[in-house]
């Protein structure tokens, strides 16, 4: 069911995306070479991507950005991948494979805005350690915010260490991936996702599909998360299909709200009706100076029911319409 003043943002084709596609999309970034391995070589490859479309595609997500590449097939070489003139053998006739196959799942495939749009958004996060940091990006964030652009809003990337090694601590590596889940997803900008952080994953590693419980990577895996209700998986698909069902979070304005300085709390707002986030920043539990009000849409911890207590969980982050 969506929510007064809100409404579903419908598939669209990759022939007439426009700036206000950008403004209401999730991109979700990726590299080929360490995402899924298809011919059992032990690195990523095309044939590997297309096998977990599916994937992508659960996570109502809107496009798939390859990272470095830059040239996508032509029309021409689309029409002939279509007809099957030629056999597919070429890293090319696999692009094109790749671009069919996207559409058919209504995903559009993207090349790469890298050097054009995120030079001067990636480098303040490298070192992103502590809240005030946080709040700092954030600010600088709010500022370079201009609707008559195009303005990706990137917390995770290839060049840039997993937010869930470097923020906080690893205890609580769940907990920090659900918050940012909940921050990016609900923040001005357009969300682009980096591939494995929809798991928690804490380094660069290729993302591991299947159960191997003798792996480390069992608990970021993704068969072990699809069976988790409760996983970071599972949060990022609520809050995706949240922002995807909300004119607030898409289009609204955004204000920051002063709290206690280990609270990052802020106010989107569109019409008469208004999205309030309070998020914990710290590995302590604190108490809100924002009165929690409004009905809560969301919580980072499963067991939250209501906002009587403003007793903030560490990582904690609530999501209210007001």
């Amino acid at each position: 069911m969506l929510m007064d003043g809100q409404t579903k943002t419908t598939s669209v084709k990759s022939s007439d995306y426009n700036l206000d596609w950008w403004r209401h999309a999730v991109i979700y970034r990726l590299n080929v070479a360490n995402f899924a391995d298809g011919d059992d070589d032990n690195v990523g490859d095309l044939h590997g991507l297309i096998d977990h479309l599916d994937y992508l595609a659960s996570l109502n997500i809107d496009a798939v950005q390859l990272i470095g590449v830059t040239n996508l097939p032509d029309s021409n070489a689309l029409m002939a991948s279509r007809r099957g003139d030629a056999e597919v053998c070429s890293e090319r006739d696999y692009l094109c494979q790749l671009v069919l196959a996207a559409e058919q799942r209504k995903l559009w495939l993207l090349p790469d805005f890298a050097e054009q749009y995120l030079s001067d958004r990636l480098q303040p996060l490298a070192g992103l350690r502590r809240p005030a940091q946080l709040l700092q990006y954030l600010t600088g964030q709010l500022q370079m915010d201009d609707v008559t652009t195009i303005n990706p809003f990137i917390i995770e990337d290839i060049s840039l260490p997993r937010l869930t090694a470097q923020f906080g601590s690893t205890t609580y590596r769940t907990e920090i991936a659900k918050m940012f889940a909940a921050i990016q997803l609900t923040w001005t900008g357009t969300p682009c996702l980096y591939q494995g952080q929809e798991l928690g994953l804490v380094n660069h590693t290729m993302i591991s599909w299947g159960y191997d419980p003798d792996s480390d990577l069992y608990a970021v895996s993704v068969a072990t998360q699809e069976d988790d209700a409760t996983s970071i998986l599972n949060f990022y698909r609520q809050m995706i299909n949240l922002r995807k069902s909300s004119l607030i979070l898409q289009d609204g304005s955004v204000q920051l709200v002063q709290d206690n300085r280990a609270v990052l709390c802020y106010l989107r707002g569109y019409g008469d009706r208004g999205i309030l986030v309070v998020a914990n920043l710290s590995h302590r539990p604190v108490e809100a100076r924002t009165p929690l009000v409004g009905r809560l849409l969301t919580s980072t911890y499963a067991g939250r029911s209501d906002l009587s207590d403003r007793r903030l969980a560490p990582y904690e982050a609530l999501v209210m319409m007001v």
